[in-house]
């Protein structure tokens, strides 16, 4: 079975390049980039919500592991009794996956204090069904302040369900939010597709690998301004040495262009993350192999 709690190790693979434009004459914010670090403050108010949240459905796991930089639930799992979604409640003129669904959103917005988000903030990113369980998995759309969450370390809600909807395992990277000291960028949109113009995308990902050069402005596509975290992450490991899950240390949340070089494929080749105030490149992603 896929679960978030393992492929959020995926997170770990994204290359940056290092590049950035010359950007020194702007003027970069005081407290920019906002960080996220452990508060005690923070973390004593989640808890003290968790610990009623546990109260109030009365499971037991026998992996219970909380986020406490992001305030989060990390994972619970190895389900000893259950959460249970009565998806049933909302099976008339639905399939019983969309009741699980209106199910499940349902149950994030009665508990936004350990999601950060509420379900109009996030959408359903895949589902996939295997030995009689669902894992459905969504992502965090929005930040705040009317800008997008910005690649693939967004936060993301798992919930692995059985077919009496108990809850065989949760798992969470959507944290607390930051405040930025700032609601704009500096850079302008032509400065950075200009700065992008003869870079050359080298990707060797096994057997799949390219190798493209940008000599073309109107491959350039800068598609939003979002927000995009720069997550530290170390891993946590079990009585045997293995890795079961990753524990975030900090988070640095940026202000970026969401920027892709489409040569006319379905998807774009590539999708960068560039700060909308340094230049720095933050991110990149192949959404174009993220199938294969």
């Amino acid at each position: 079975m896929r679960v978030l709690f393992l492929s959020i190790f995926l997170l770990s693979a994204t290359t940056l390049h290092g590049q950035s434009f010359k950007a020194n004459h702007l003027r970069v914010p005081k407290f920019y980039p906002a960080q996220i670090t452990f508060d005690s403050t923070a973390f004593q108010s989640f808890h003290a919500s968790y610990q009623a949240f546990k109260e109030k459905y009365q499971f037991i796991y026998l992996r219970e592991i909380l986020d406490s930089v992001g305030c989060t639930i990390n994972q619970l799992a190895y389900a000893a009794k259950p959460i249970v979604l009565n998806y049933k409640l909302h099976l008339k003129n639905r399939d019983t996956t969309m009741a699980m669904l209106v199910a499940i959103r349902r149950f994030i917005d009665e508990n936004t204090f350990l999601f950060h988000t509420q379900s109009s903030q996030i959408i359903l990113n895949s589902i996939v069904e295997e030995n009689g369980y669902k894992s459905i998995l969504f992502e965090c759309s929005d930040y705040r302040n009317g800008y997008r969450a910005g690649g693939k370390t967004k936060g993301m809600i798992e919930f692995v369900l059985g077919k009496n909807g108990e809850l065989a395992v949760l798992a969470s990277t959507s944290i607390r939010k930051a405040t930025l000291p700032i609601d704009t960028v500096q850079i302008s949109a032509n400065q950075l597709t200009k700065s992008l113009l003869y870079r050359r995308f080298n990707v060797d990902l096994g057997e799949k690998s390219f190798s493209y050069l940008v000599d073309r402005i109107d491959v350039i596509k800068v598609k939003r301004v979002c927000v995009y975290e720069v997550r530290d992450y170390e891993d946590i490991e079990n009585e045997f040495g293995e890795v079961i899950a990753r524990r975030l240390r900090s988070s640095d949340v940026h202000l970026a262009y969401e920027v892709e070089i489409e040569i006319g494929y379905k998807k774009p080749i590539v999708r960068l993350y560039i700060d909308g105030f340094t230049g720095e490149e933050l991110g990149i992603e192949y959404p174009f192999l993220e199938d294969s």
